[in-house]
């Protein structure tokens, strides 16, 4: 019959096995700290610490953001190779040196303050700022501030700072590319009105004189074919008319010479004639106005609003209210047509919108629409513009 181990000597095996296992870990003198387990978690301990430490090093000196140290007065305590790379100082150089150092002129107050707060317990959220880089360039950074603390007094600063330039210049390209592409496309306008005009336009007007001259030596001898030129000569000047709105639609008449006002009364009433659209145009205070640039988009806008009604409103009526008043022009264009849920609009048209979204902010203006199914729709624009000097 087997007898049972006695607990106390499970309790030695355990405790050889343990310290053969401490020797591997520790070296020789890992069964002394069996006999003391304070010791061993105090030596455990300070190794761990050890470790976080080296680890820290290794994580701040291969960090991909510049970590700068601080204190109160500026003087740089710490600099990292990142640092070294965005700013061009090598860490003994920087080390000499003070944040202010690093400031653009004009942001030395600023900094200051912001390191008072830091002291004073503010905390200080990411914020973006600029840098002068030893070889004189501004750099563009994002800095994330950390206070270090001991014995529960804030002794200094940690700085993250992330080299921005390059996504500020990718990001403001981005927010350019739909002025560009709208400057792009009246230029080509401008180019295919023009050769409308000049080379189509012309043609058709040569043919029509053509067409009426040999209608002439024809008719006297064949009286029967007078009705079929007369057709063909509609015809003609049907084709012509179109091409000359065409053309004016592609690059409206020049509104430094017609006025904005003008040139919209003929949009208005070319949209009337051809879609069949009462429309109607009230204007206010336009003529002390200087309009520059802004003239041809506040035009698309409203050509582009026409255009949607005439296509997707099944409108019988428009209004067009254009007014100045204390250095700001506002547009709105409504019609009595279906409406539209604007969540559930289809995605051709909502481009369309975009763009005129885009149209209004390149002129530093607003756009925003109403619509409300069965109740139409309406359209607001808001721009500020120059008012003319009075002589």
């Amino acid at each position: 019959m087997l007898k049972a181990r006695k607990p106390q000597r499970r309790k030695r095996n355990l405790r050889a096995r343990a310290e053969k296992l401490w020797k591997g870990k520790l070296g020789v003198a890992g069964s002394s700290f069996m006999r003391d387990p304070k010791k061993l978690f105090r030596e455990l301990s300070v190794r761990g610490i050890e470790l976080n430490q080296q680890k820290l090093v290794t994580v701040v000196e291969d960090s991909n953001d510049a970590v700068t140290v601080l204190d109160f007065d500026g003087n740089i305590k710490a600099w990292n190779k990142r640092a070294e790379k965005i700013f061009g100082y090598s860490e003994s150089e920087a080390l000499k040196m003070t944040i202010f150092n690093l400031v653009p002129p004009r942001l030395k107050k600023e900094t200051l303050n912001l390191l008072h707060d830091i002291k004073s317990g503010v905390l200080v959220k990411p914020f973006e700022t600029k840098r002068v880089a030893k070889d004189g360039c501004i750099v563009n950074i994002r800095v994330t501030v950390t206070r270090l603390i001991q014995n529960e007094k804030i002794v200094a600063v940690a700085t993250t700072e992330r080299d921005v330039t390059e996504y500020n210049r990718w990001l403001a390209a981005i927010k350019e590319l739909p002025q560009r592409i709208i400057l792009a496309q009246e230029k080509e306008r401008s180019h295919i009105s023009q050769e409308i005009h000049s080379d189509f336009g012309q043609s058709l007007m040569a043919l029509k004189m053509f067409v009426c001259m040999s209608a002439t030596e024809f008719v006297k001898e064949n009286p029967e074919l007078k009705l079929m030129f007369e057709k063909v000569k509609d015809q003609l000047t049907r084709i012509i008319d179109k091409a000359r709105d065409l053309s004016h639609k592609l690059a409206p008449p020049s509104l430094k010479y017609i006025g904005l006002v003008e040139a919209i009364k003929k949009l208005v009433e070319s949209a009337g004639y051809y879609n069949k659209l009462k429309v109607h145009f009230v204007h206010r205070k336009m003529g002390d106005v200087s309009f520059e640039s802004k003239g041809i988009i506040i035009y698309r806008i409203v050509q582009e609003s026409l255009n949607n009604i005439s296509k997707h409103a099944k409108a019988t009526e428009t209004w067009v209210k254009a007014q100045c008043r204390n250095s700001q022009f506002s547009l709105e264009i409504s019609d009595n047509g279906k409406g539209f849920d604007p969540a559930k609009i289809s995605h051709t048209r909502c481009l369309g919108l975009d763009l005129m979204k885009e149209q209004a902010a390149l002129i530093h203006g607003t756009l925003s629409i109403e619509s409300l199914i069965g109740k139409g729709t309406k359209i607001k624009v808001i721009v500020p513009i120059k008012e003319r000097s009075k002589k």
